[in-house]
């Protein structure tokens, strides 16, 4: 299950990858056209804005996932073994607590600007935009289970050797 997630997220790490290449182009794009062609395009501010959104909102998960995030440094640079393991055990629960509270408030919203047209452009909707903190909440949780799982795996590990001695 934990290759499963690792590949899934290694898969959403491409697509945010991707488009911040295409928010790359667009900004480039914009700027020829603007200062080189006199003729601004009328859509790639709101295309950057929903862009930036979703490559924030997918790599939140994909962040966490990779261990890449600021964590307690002193407590875990302070503790060692069964101790730090309960540690990380209680940021996991900290993190799933967020990223489950994140999705249902994410959910909430989504579903109150359903049918609000995007400016600028008609055929888009700005349930599209906020789905990206729906996605980011349920990636989030997937990562923190998975991350949960395995250090109680570990918290058992360290218990066995001192069952194992005892007569």
């Amino acid at each position: 299950m934990s290759k499963f997630i690792d590949g899934f997220m290694k898969v959403i790490e491409t697509v945010v990858t991707i488009l911040l290449g295409l928010e790359v182009i667009t900004i480039v794009a914009q700027i020829f056209f603007r200062y080189v062609l006199r003729a601004p395009l009328s859509w790639s501010d709101q295309a950057c804005r929903f862009g930036l959104v979703w490559i924030i909102m997918l790599g939140v998960p994909v962040m966490f996932n990779r261990k890449a995030t600021v964590a307690f440094d002193l407590i875990f640079q302070k503790t060692t073994g069964k101790t730090r393991t309960v540690f990380e055990i209680f940021f996991d629960l900290c993190g799933l607590f967020f990223g489950i509270t994140f999705f249902l408030c994410s959910l909430q919203y989504v579903q109150k600007s359903g049918k609000m047209s995007v400016p600028g452009f008609p055929g888009l909707k700005f349930w599209m935009l906020y789905s990206a903190e729906v996605a980011c909440g349920v990636l989030l949780s997937i990562v923190m289970i998975k991350d949960l799982f395995i250090h109680i795996g570990e918290l058992r590990k360290q218990d066995l050797p001192s069952t194992a001695k005892e007569p």
